[in-house]
């Protein structure tokens, strides 16, 4: 509502904040404070669009809309996404639950996209998954065993030479800003130290994992490792290659469409890791709820868990911010 005791906390609001409406009643009492956040410098979005008349006084207002997918199908879906369209506004998909919804969903525009498509697996057979996810999961094998053997880590990457070039690409990108160039395995490990080396080996073996599958579900994975690791460095949790692992791993078997309990039997997982993903208390499995409840905005639940841990100021959503601009280099190079 925009009376006294809203308006001012607006104020706090960056200027290139994005607003989403959900359930809001398109009464004048609406209106008003979306009005009021345009005027500070917000842009606007619609969730769970279906296609009725009540939302028709905020879209004026609004710059994105989401076009709920579980509501509407077929010809229903193509009209309403057609009338938003000729309205000049910024189409996205929301209730995505098989790959052709999300094929769908391109076909009629939209450009921004989540559903449960992105983070459930689509199981295939062992023998479908092609050689070189395999080698590349092998990978990630190496990199988190006890100590690094690099005769072996290298043994690995001559298998799949595209993913060589890739990673030293990445150690050479203008992120790291290093003077001489690194041109093997062995002195990026010199240059960067253990830990970073294999947060970023892990990072471009999972974006070739990733690379068959939707891109949203990519930098998913790559956001929520990125964010777990961040609030363990942020707070006393500590242990943020684990943390990284455990953001990775959670979304692994989307990416790899073959069970977790799969993939981790090929992996050499600490146990607080492996527990934590079957969802155990303890720090390492509030750090996963914490990312969780970011992602499906749980605000309640994040402020929770960010006093348990003691995550320090300013908390999930400034780190999340650092996770998203971590996982555009990483796609981007």
């Amino acid at each position: 509502r925009a009376d006294e005791r809203r308006v001012p906390r607006l104020d706090l609001l960056p200027r290139d904040t994005v607003v989403e409406i959900h359930d809001a009643p398109a009464d004048a009492a609406a209106l008003a404070d979306c009005q009021a956040l345009i005027a500070r410098g917000a842009r606007l979005s619609l969730r769970g669009y279906d296609g009725d008349p009540r939302w028709e006084p905020l879209l004026p207002l609004v710059t994105l809309v989401k076009i709920d997918f579980g509501r509407r199908r077929g010809e229903a879906l193509r009209a309403i996404a057609d009338r938003l369209r000729d309205r000049g506004l910024t189409l996205g998909a929301e209730g995505l639950m098989r790959r052709v919804d999300h094929l769908e969903a391109i076909g009629l525009g939209c450009s921004l996209f989540e559903g449960a498509f992105y983070t459930d697996p689509e199981h295939v057979r062992h023998d479908e998954v092609p050689i070189l996810k395999i080698n590349q999961l092998r990978l990630l094998d190496e990199l988190y065993r006890p100590g690094l053997d690099f005769e072996r880590i290298e043994f690995v990457l001559k298998r799949d030479v595209a993913l060589s070039v890739k990673l030293l690409r990445h150690l050479n990108s203008a992120a790291f800003g290093h003077r001489q160039r690194v041109t093997s395995i062995r002195q990026a490990l010199v240059m960067l130290g253990e830990t970073p080396f294999k947060v970023w080996a892990s990072a471009v073996a999972l974006a070739a994992i990733g690379a068959d599958k939707a891109p949203e579900l990519l930098a998913a994975c790559l956001v929520r490792a990125r964010l777990c690791e961040l609030a363990g460095r942020r707070s006393p949790v500590g242990r943020e290659l684990d943390l990284f692992l455990l953001g990775m791993l959670s979304l692994l078997d989307a990416l790899f469409g073959r069970p977790l309990a799969e993939i981790l039997a090929e992996l050499p997982i600490a146990p607080e890791v492996e527990t934590a993903l079957a969802g155990a208390d303890g720090p390492l499995g509030d750090v996963l709820r914490l990312a969780r409840a970011f992602e499906a905005g749980r605000w309640d639940e994040v402020a929770t868990i960010e006093g348990r841990i003691g995550l320090h100021a300013p908390g999930a959503a400034a780190i999340y911010r650092e996770a998203v601009a971590w996982t555009d280099q990483i796609v981007g190079v």
